[in-house]
C-alpha cells in the first residue's frame, strides 16, 4: 500500500521519475500504470504470508523446546537452539536466589554482586569480545536482580510471545497470551524455591501498598520540585525520603548514593524545608526584580532623550525595511533573467548568492533595530510568557507545584547541603537588568 502511494501520488507530485529495473517499470513509459499496482498488491500479500509462515515455524520450534530467537537469559548460552547453563555465571544466578531466600533485600543482593562481578549487560559485551564503553555502569541494581528472580527460564521453562507489535511499535503482550513450554532446558533453581520467591515478592508488594495506600503518606503532595532537583556532583535526581513514625522528617538524598552498589557519590542530604525556602525565595526575588526593572525602564523611556532614540531606531528600521524589499525584488528579477536565458547558471548562482547574503544581513539588521526600538518604547513590556507567569504568581505567599513548573529549570544540591536554583527566565532577567542599568547610566 505504501509503495503504491509513493508511485501513484508522491513521486508524480514532486516530478520524480521512478524506474524499477527488475520489474521493467518506467513511470514515463505508458502502459505500466495498471501493472505496477497489481505487482505491489501481490508483493504485499507475499510479505504477509511469509510473516505468517515464520510465526508458525517459530511456534513449532517452541513446542519442541528449541530456542529460536530473542535475548538469551543471563546464566545461559544458546548452543544449537538449546539453552545450556553458562558455567561462568550460573553460580551468580543461583546465589541471587539463595540470598533472597535467606532474607537479603534486592538492594543488598545488588551490593554484594557488584563487589565481585559485572552486571548482565556488561557481561554480554565482554562475551561478544567488545570493549565496555567508558562511563557504562557495570554495577548491579535492584531492577536487574528482580528481573532474574521472576524469570521462569531459571526453572527450565521457556516463555515466548511476551512481546507483540501494535501500530508498528513493540508492546508487552498480556500474560494470558504468553506461550509457556515447560522443562525445555536444564534448570538452575528448583521450582519449589522459585514459587516460594514469587510468593515472597508478592507479599512485599502487598506490604508496600498497605503502607503506601490511600490513607498512607503521600510523597507527591510534599515533593513539589519533583525531578527538577538533582545532585550537583553526579547529576542524578535526588530521592525524596521521610523518617519517623509520622513522617515528620522530610528530606532529599542523592539517588546515586542511595541506589548504587559502589557508592559512586556522597550523601548530599538536604531537608525539604531548605529546598522549598530556597526555591520560593529565588522565584520571589526573580519576580520582584522583573517587575521593578520593567517599571524603571518604562519611566526612563518617557524622557526626551529616549523618545528621540525611539524615533531614530524607528526611522532606521523603516529605511532597512525598504532596502530589504528592493533587494528581494532584485533577487527575484535575477531568477527571471536566468529563466529567460539572459544569464547562465554559473552567473545566476554567483549573483543570487551575493544578494542572498545581503538579504540575510539586512534581515538581521532590521531585527536589531526593531528590538532596540522596542526597548525605548514608553510601553516597554518583557516577554509575554515570562510576564504572564510573573503576573500569575507574584502575590503567592508560599511555594506551589504550579509555580515550580512555571519558573524552575533545575535545583542543584551540593555535598554540604547548600542549594542553588536555576530558573527558566534567568537569561531574560539578566538582559532586563542590563537594560535597566543602561537606562540608569544615561
Amino acid at each position: 500500500m505504501e509503495t503504491g502511494n509513493y508511485i501513484e501520488r508522491v513521486f508524480p507530485f514532486f516530478g520524480v521519475r521512478f524506474i524499477a529495473v527488475t520489474d521493467g517499470y518506467d513511470s514515463e513509459r505508458p502502459g505500466g500504470e495498471l501493472v505496477m499496482p497489481l505487482k505491489n498488491m501481490v508483493n504485499e500479500m507475499y510479505v504477509k504470508d511469509l510473516s505468517r509462515k515464520m510465526r508458525t515455524a517459530h511456534r513449532a520450534m517452541w513446542q519442541k523446546g528449541e530456542y529460536s530467537s530473542g535475548s538469551v537469559p543471563y546464566g545461559y548460552v544458546n548452543e544449537g537452539r538449546q539453552l545450556c547453563p553458562d558455567v561462568k555465571v550460573k553460580g551468580t544466578v543461583q546465589e541471587i536466589f539463595r540470598l533472597f531466600l535467606e532474607g537479603c533485600s534486592l538492594k543488598e543482593i545488588a551490593r554484594r554482586l557488584s563487589v565481585k562481578t559485572v552486571n548482565p549487560r556488561a557481561y554480554k559485551l565482554m562475551q561478544a569480545g567488545r570493549e565496555i564503553p567508558e562511563g557504562l555502569n557495570t554495577g548491579w541494581n535492584c531492577v536487574t536482580v528482580k528481573l532474574i528472580l521472576v524469570n521462569r527460564a531459571y526453572v527450565g521453562d521457556s516463555v515466548h510471545n511476551k512481546n507483540r507489535r501494535v501500530n508498528g511499535k513493540q508492546a508487552r503482550a498480556p500474560k494470558e497470551e504468553w506461550i509457556i513450554v515447560e522443562d525445555t532446558h536444564e534448570p538452575l533453581v528448583s521450582k519449589e524455591d522459585f514459587d516460594m520467591i514469587q510468593e515472597m515478592l508478592a507479599d512485599n508488594v502487598k506490604q508496600f501498598h498497605s503502607t503506601h495506600g490511600k490513607n498512607s503518606f503521600d510523597h507527591s503532595r510534599f515533593n513539589l520540585v519533583g525531578k527538577k532537583i538533582v545532585c550537583a556532583d553526579c547529576g542524578k535526581i535526588m530521592g525524596f525520603r521521610t523518617e519517623g513514625t509520622r513522617h515528620i522528617n522530610k528530606f532529599y538524598r542523592c539517588k546515586t548514593y542511595l541506589d548504587t552498589t559502589k557508592k559512586g557519590c556522597t550523601n548530599h542530604k538536604v531537608s525539604l524545608e531548605t529546598v522549598n525556602r530556597a526555591v520560593f525565595e529565588a522565584v520571589r526575588e526573580h519576580m520582584r526584580l522583573c517587575v521593578d526593572t520593567e517599571d524603571a525602564v518604562r519611566r526612563k523611556n518617557g524622557g526626551a532623550d529616549s523618545v528621540r532614540k525611539y524615533d531614530v531606531y524607528g526611522k532606521e528600521a523603516g529605511r532597512i525595511e525598504r532596502e530589504l524589499q528592493r533587494t528581494t525584488e532584485v533577487k527575484a528579477g535575477i531568477f527571471e533573467d536566468y529563466k529567460d536565458g539572459l544569464i547562465d547558471e554559473e552567473q545566476y548562482a554567483e549573483i543570487s548568492g551575493k544578494y542572498a547574503v545581503k538579504v540575510k544581513e539586512l534581515s538581521a539588521r532590521l531585527d536589531e533595530m526593531l528590538k532596540a526600538q522596542a526597548e525605548y518604547s514608553r510601553e516597554y513590556r518583557v516577554d509575554g510568557g515570562w510576564k504572564a507567569a510573573v503576573e500569575r504568581f507574584r502575590n503567592e505567599r508560599e511555594l506551589t507545584r504550579e509555580m515550580v513548573e512555571a519558573f524552575v529549570d533545575k535545583v542543584l544540591v551540593y555535598e554540604d547541603g547548600s542549594v542553588r536554583v536555576h530558573l527558566k527566565y534567568d537569561k531574560e532577567l539578566k538582559d532586563l537588568l542590563s537594560l535597566g542599568a543602561e537606562r540608569e547610566a544615561v
